[in-house]
């Protein structure tokens, strides 16, 4: 059995304690999942529901403010690639299909793509082991991405319309995978499936489903030329995400990493192979 605990030297262990669920906690109120077996403890237990662990998860700022950030960000992006084609033709006056299409996949296929891949570049080869340099990066990048998106709505022709969109768009989903490293680590095994489901249900209702329905009424409430209200209204939310993912990286900053256990698999691999050995010449004396 792993004890994420035992990565953790006895300094940073304090740290952990006051800001994650600890394990003796888990252990406690019967959500630690042990060895090979599973809860130890009586499932009739309503201190040991997933409503519980849903409320224990709601508390820890280093779970919640990374969930919500992301949901804030799908809040805004998933209507903006919904309405684009409409937003092209009444609010900017574009009616060549192709032209629509064109941008289209530019916008909402590729830049996300990219945005993520720059991600995995940046802050897994460059940045591997300096977790405030990822965080930094992250939270400037994002910021740039808010300075870019009041723009967007000002712009009438199709060439800056698509650079804004497309720069702030790859800038933002930088920090999609962040956010998640920041959500995952402060969750331990006990606790994934509840972070699991809880994350999908903020994101798709309150991120794409909420977002969608908000930006629809705006489009129908201010049509024509005005249908740039919807779009502003977007851009200026979008600070919104700048403070939960500034708010997310203060929690992890002084939060120390854990550290790998590739050593201690060696030194297994190494005591296993010298019991194999040490059979091994025993069997051959006996012959």
């Amino acid at each position: 059995t792993h004890n994420e605990e035992d990565d953790l030297s006895p300094d940073d262990e304090k740290s952990y304690s006051s800001c994650y669920i600890s394990m003796d906690d888990a252990k406690s109120n019967g959500s630690y999942i042990s060895g090979g077996g599973g809860a130890s403890n009586k499932s009739g237990d309503s201190s040991h529901s997933p409503f519980s662990k849903f409320i224990q998860m709601i508390r820890q700022p280093h779970y919640i403010f990374p969930t919500l950030a992301y949901t804030g960000f799908l809040f805004i992006i998933s209507p903006i690639e919904f309405y684009l084609n409409e937003y092209m033709t009444t609010a900017m006056g574009i009616y060549d299909h192709y032209h629509i299409l064109f941008v289209f996949a530019i916008i909402v296929l590729i830049s996300p793509l990219i945005g993520i891949m720059l991600n995995i570049f940046i802050n897994g080869l460059i940045f591997q082991n300096t977790k405030h340099k990822r965080l930094g990066t992250t939270f400037l990048l994002f910021f740039i991405s808010c300075l870019l998106s009041v723009f967007i709505p000002l712009a009438q022709n199709l060439q800056p319309f698509i650079l804004l969109t497309w720069i702030s768009i790859i800038f933002s989903t930088f920090a999609l995978p962040t956010l998640n490293n920041i959500s995952i680590g402060a969750t331990f095994y006990a606790f994934k499936l509840e972070a699991f489901v809880l994350s999908n249900v903020l994101n798709n209702l309150l991120g794409n489903f909420a977002g969608i329905l908000l930006y629809g009424y705006l489009n129908e409430k201010h049509k024509g030329i005005n249908s740039k209200y919807a779009m502003t209204t977007s851009a200026n939310c979008l600070w919104g995400v700048l403070l939960l993912v500034g708010i997310s990286a203060y929690f992890s900053w002084n939060l120390p990493e854990r550290k790998p256990r590739k050593k201690r698999k060696n030194e297994r691999s190494e005591g296993t192979n010298y019991l194999r050995l040490t059979r091994t010449s025993d069997v051959s004396k006996d012959v």
